[in-house]
Order: structure tokens, then C-alpha cells, then sequence
């Protein structure tokens, strides 16, 4: 929750973002793993990434999407819900489903070659 106190709604609302928030939700749908950490890296300070015209967050359409290892590259990311409402899509998911986030998840975090690691690696 905390996190959220950190976003800036202008900015992720932002027209400014229009564009690359829209490539980030068509990247998601076509499973593009190399164009949703371009996007992520070109706008870092986007926690969100909410679809132009849905305002669905990014993690939110991954999930949905079934795409977890996008799930997983956006949670290295720092990337979240908008809402509680969205975190309730977790209650929809199959055992299998649930399964494959928890691995996913687990990869993001325990990988020596995840995102999370390199930054780590970075402040020692």
C-alpha cells in the first residue's frame, strides 16, 4: 500500500504516456516480453501503465491475459494494481494458474539473472 502513496495519478494519466502505455497493452496481448521492458525502461516512474481508454493496469491485463511471465517482468518492475478491485482477478485463477504465478513470481525474485538481482548487485 505504501506504494501507492508513491504514484503520481497525473503522470499515469498522462497524455504525454498515451502512446507507450497503449504499446505497453499491446505488447502484453502479444506476449512481447522484449517490448514491455523497453517500454518499462523508457518510463520507469510508471507504476501502473493503465491502458489509455480501459485505465486496466498492466499487471491486471497480464493476469487476465495469462501471460505471467509478463506478470513476473512487471513485478521486477515495481508495477502494481490501481486497485483492490483488480487484485480480486487472483480469485478467478485455476489451480494450475495460481501454480504457474507463484513460479513465476519466484523466478523474478530468486533468479541470479532477474532484473531484481542486477539492481541489488548495483548498491553493493
Amino acid at each position: 500500500m505504501s506504494s501507492r502513496a508513491n504514484c503520481n495519478m497525473e503522470e499515469e494519466t498522462s497524455p504525454q504516456w498515451e502512446d507507450i502505455r497503449a504499446e505497453m497493452h499491446n505488447a502484453i496481448d502479444k506476449r512481447s516480453h522484449a517490448i514491455v521492458e523497453t517500454c518499462c525502461q523508457a518510463v520507469p516512474q510508471l507504476m501502473y501503465w493503465l491502458h489509455p481508454s480501459t485505465k486496466q493496469s498492466a499487471v491486471h491485463r497480464a493476469i487476465q491475459k495469462n501471460a505471467f511471465h509478463i506478470y513476473g517482468l512487471l513485478l521486477s518492475r515495481k508495477c502494481d494494481f490501481k486497485d483492490e478491485e483488480e487484485k480480486r482477478c487472483f480469485n478467478d485463477l485455476s489451480p494450475l494458474q495460481r501454480s504457474e504465478l507463484k513460479r513465476q513470481q519466484f523466478f523474478v525474485t530468486c533468479y541470479e539473472g532477474s532484473y531484481l538481482n542486477f539492481l541489488k548487485s548495483r548498491t553493493q
